[in-house]
């Protein structure tokens, strides 16, 4: 992939593969303004979850994968423009990527409310519960810290799934190069 790639190189690829151009909320709109750090973090957080695996580092592996995740669900939560939620026996709070101390259970929850699909939510639930278990009660319960091996390929897809349903649900076509361009916008393509 070229190094410098543009809004008039993502058309032509859109073309040449038969494809639209679509955009998700920015990163900026997230409230992450380093897009250039991001990105790049995102891409080693994918890696370092195949290393921490294959090294059986199942914390810091399931710990990756939610981080990955997350992205996905605020992306979710901003395209439905979800920018509240509600703190216990508090006022609303923003949602602020880095500044808000949402749980990830509590942004599972607005996705739900927000029309997420039941069967997604029902799979970050599980990740949800089994990043508790090992996290918090690993001590305290009875598994071998193994067990993630049996649930790896569950597990696994949960990222990729969660991304491409918020890419379906959530993404609005570009119909041409003005439309983006700012830094931090994402965009993809897909028929």
């Amino acid at each position: 992939m070229k190094e410098n790639y543009t809004t008039k190189d993502i058309f032509e690829d859109a073309i040449r593969q038969n494809k639209r151009v679509f955009k998700l909320p920015s990163l900026p709109e997230l409230g992450l303004n380093d897009s250039q750090s991001f990105f790049q973090k995102f891409e080693s957080i994918r890696k370092k979850a195949i290393e921490s695996y294959n090294k059986n580092c199942y914390i810091e592996y399931i710990s990756l994968l939610l981080m990955t995740v997350e992205v996905y669900l605020r992306i979710f939560l901003k395209g439905k423009k979800v920018t509240k939620y509600k703190k216990k026996k508090k006022k609303d709070e923003d949602i602020i990527f880095g500044k808000d101390d949402i749980t990830f259970g509590q942004i599972i929850s607005l996705c739900e409310k927000n029309g997420f699909d039941i069967s997604l939510i029902n799979e970050l639930r599980y990740l949800n519960k089994k990043r508790t278990d090992y996290i918090h009660h690993y001590l305290s319960k009875s598994f071998p810290y193994t067990e993630l091996e049996k649930d790896k390929n569950r597990i696994s897809n949960i990222p990729k799934n969660i991304a491409e349903y918020v890419f379906n649900n959530v993404g609005q076509e570009v119909k041409s190069e003005q439309e983006i361009g700012t830094t931090g916008d994402l965009v993809y393509l897909r028929k």
